[in-house]
């Protein structure tokens, strides 16, 4: 059965609520609150969409180590403290860690898109990084996206902002400040994972403005202030 959890201007409203978040309940029925963390909140879902393999509710809070998956012609959107918004396309599989002290998403499979207004509103100095079996992507704001298009290969854009981007078997990375839209694919091969430009793939400006409006914020394409 289809499920759809597309009423955002509600779970807008949750997600802005700051130190405590209400949480849904578990399964003894029971509420749990998150106080002073930068949990996320899942604010639209649309489909075939798990935590944990167990069927999202609306309004859930995300906790650190959940895994979230996505089925075919599903997705789902999480906002953190209000002003950062993720987005998980169809068939992503992806292990969240978004604490204080360590901000990684470690995808198996799928899309992710993220849109950060206040990356500091998580807490630390951490960038969030997006982990991939071939690649990591680091942001420090404000816009990037990621797919995983299969085992061997990743595609990473960095679409408005910095991004640290790296191969997943080395430990230099390369910072990427794009105005608007610059892409890379990593690709493991037999003597180790090439980094090659692409282009502009699997995602629009027009993507990500959307996801921008549901947290009010306006990506400013073509201008950096770093």
């Amino acid at each position: 059965m289809r499920r759809n959890g597309n009423r955002w201007i509600l779970g807008a409203l949750l997600a802005l609520t700051v130190g405590v978040v209400p949480a849904a309940a578990n399964g003894s029925g029971e509420s749990r609150a998150v106080v002073g963390h930068p949990h996320g909140v899942v604010q639209f879902f649309d489909g075939d969409v798990s935590i944990n393999g167990s069927p999202v509710d609306f309004g859930q809070v995300v906790q650190p180590g959940d895994r979230v998956q996505t089925g075919k012609s599903s997705s789902v959107d999480i906002i953190f403290n209000g002003q950062n918004i993720i987005h998980f396309a169809e068939n992503t599989i992806a292990v969240l860690n978004i604490t204080e002290t360590a901000k990684t998403i470690d995808m198996k499979t799928g899309t992710f898109s993220g849109v950060f207004a206040k990356l500091s509103a998580l807490g630390g100095t951490q960038n969030l990084q997006v982990r991939t079996p071939t690649a990591y992507g680091g942001v420090r704001g404000t816009t990037f996206f990621v797919k995983v298009i299969d085992q061997n290969d990743t595609y990473i854009c960095a679409c408005h902002g910095v991004v640290d981007m790296q191969n997943a078997t080395d430990t230099k990375s390369m910072e990427v400040k794009s105005p608007k839209h610059e892409a890379f694919l990593f690709k493991k091969t037999d003597s180790g994972i090439t980094v090659s430009p692409d282009g502009m793939l699997y995602h629009t400006s027009e993507d990500l403005n959307k996801l921008a409006d549901k947290i009010n914020f306006k990506i400013d394409w073509g201008h950096l202030d770093q």
